[in-house]
Parts: C-alpha cells; structure tokens; sequence
C-alpha cells in the first residue's frame, strides 16, 4: 500500500512525521533510523531544546497530512 522501507516514519505527540530527508539532524542520520516505526515521544521530549520554536517549527514542516497513511502507520504501531 504505502512504502516503508525506504522512509522513516516516527511517531511524536501522536503526530506521524516523515523524516526521511531530514539530513542535518542536530543528533544525526542514525538516532532517526532508530525510532522509525516508533513512538518517540517520551524520548522526544525528554532532549533538551526540543521543546523551543525552533524545533516545533522544523518538525511542523516534516508532518504527515496524508490520512490514509498516518491510519495505515497506525495499524503497524499497533502490530
């Protein structure tokens, strides 16, 4: 339906968040690789800065809109 593999797809604040372009990442390529799938929310917020604008605004630009998808990212989270 959708494809996986070759995204990565994290969960924040019950919001789904298409990182896979996100290549200068503060913390690096590889921190997002490892919540793909996940919900990264208690990890999230527990990283000092994360909580100013700027990181709210540079996620904001990540959402996922697509309903059908985030449903369907759900359904895998659940599984």
């Amino acid at each position: 339906m959708f494809p996986i593999d070759d995204k990565i797809y994290i969960k924040i604040d019950n919001h789904w968040f298409d990182l896979t372009n996100y290549n200068d990442h503060p913390g690096g390529f590889s921190i997002l690789k490892k919540y793909h799938l996940k919900d990264a929310t208690i990890d999230f917020n527990l990283i000092r800065g994360h909580s100013d604008g700027y990181a709210e605004g540079k996620l904001a630009e990540f959402e996922i809109k697509n309903i059908l998808l985030v449903v369907y990212l759900n359904l895998i989270l659940k599984n």
